[in-house]
C-alpha cells in the first residue's frame, strides 16, 4: 500500500488569489485547486483565497476580503515556522495581489513582511482607466478617479526583499500583454527587484490550466523560486 507523503510543518505557502474582473462567479477559489497536487510533491505548501464579488461588495470591500484572508495565512506562516509565503494572482488576482503593496505590506513589522519572499503577477489588470467605458465596470462602478486610486500602476508600492515576476502570455490580448510592460516597467521605477516573464504559445487562460503540468515552464519557475 503507497504511503501519503507527509509535507514539513515548515514548508513555504503558496497564496492563490483568482481572476474574474471582480465579478465572475463561475471563477472560484476552488477552480484552481489543482495546482496543490504538484506544489505538494514538492513540499510546498498552498492556500486559494476566495472573496464576495461586485457589485454585491466595492472594489475596496474585495481589498478589504484579501487583506484580512491574507492576515490569516500570515498567522498560520508564524505559528508553523514557514519558511516563506509566495503571492500569486491571476488576471484581476494579479491586482489585488500587487495592491496589497500599497499599503497593507508595508505596514506590517518588519518580521512579516519578511515572510513574503516573491509575487507572481499572471497576465494582471493593473491599470483600471481603461475599463471605465465597459460593460465590465457596470458592476464596479468607477469613475476616473475612483479607477486611478485602485489602479497599481499609479501606486507608491514598496517590497522590503519581496521579488516580482511579472507575467506575460503570447496569446493573451495585445493590452494584458501592454499592462504587464507597463507594470513592470512601474515597478523597476520603484526600486523593486522584478523580473518580466513572457510566456510562448499560452492564452490569457491555460496560461494557468497548463499549471498542471509539471514540465511546463510556468510550473518549473514556480517551484524553483518557492524552493530556493
Amino acid at each position: 500500500m503507497m504511503s501519503k507523503k507527509i509535507i514539513q510543518s515548515d514548508a513555504p505557502v503558496f497564496i492563490h488569489i483568482h481572476g474574474g474582473y471582480w465579478q465572475e462567479e463561475s471563477i472560484t477559489h476552488n477552480i484552481n485547486s489543482f495546482i496543490a497536487k504538484y506544489l505538494h510533491k514538492y513540499n510546498i505548501k498552498s492556500i486559494y483565497i476566495g472573496y464576495e464579488l461586485c457589485p454585491k461588495v466595492t472594489l475596496q470591500q474585495i481589498f478589504n476580503n484579501i487583506e484580512k484572508a491574507v492576515t490569516k495565512c500570515l498567522e498560520y506562516a508564524r505559528k508553523h515556522k514557514s519558511r516563506g509565503l509566495h503571492l500569486s494572482g491571476h488576471s484581476a488576482g494579479a491586482h489585488l495581489v500587487a495592491g496589497l503593496f500599497e499599503n497593507f505590506i508595508p505596514s506590517l513589522p518588519k518580521e512579516d513582511k519578511i515572510l513574503f519572499k516573491s509575487a507572481f503577477l499572471l497576465c494582471g489588470v493593473y491599470d483600471l482607466v481603461p475599463l471605465i467605458t465597459t460593460q465590465i465596470n457596470i458592476p464596479l462602478k468607477l469613475d476616473e478617479t475612483s479607477a486611478k486610486a485602485a489602479s497599481p500602476i499609479y501606486q507608491n508600492l514598496s517590497a522590503d526583499g519581496t521579488v516580482f515576476y511579472v507575467v506575460a502570455a503570447e496569446h493573451d490580448s495585445p493590452a494584458f500583454v501592454e499592462q504587464a510592460k507597463k507594470m513592470t516597467e512601474h515597478l523597476l521605477s520603484l526600486g523593486i527587484k522584478t523580473d518580466y516573464v513572457f510566456i510562448s504559445n499560452v492564452d490569457h487562460f491555460d496560461i494557468i490550466e497548463k499549471l498542471i503540468e509539471e514540465e511546463y515552464e510556468l510550473s518549473k519557475l514556480l517551484i524553483n523560486v518557492i524552493n530556493n
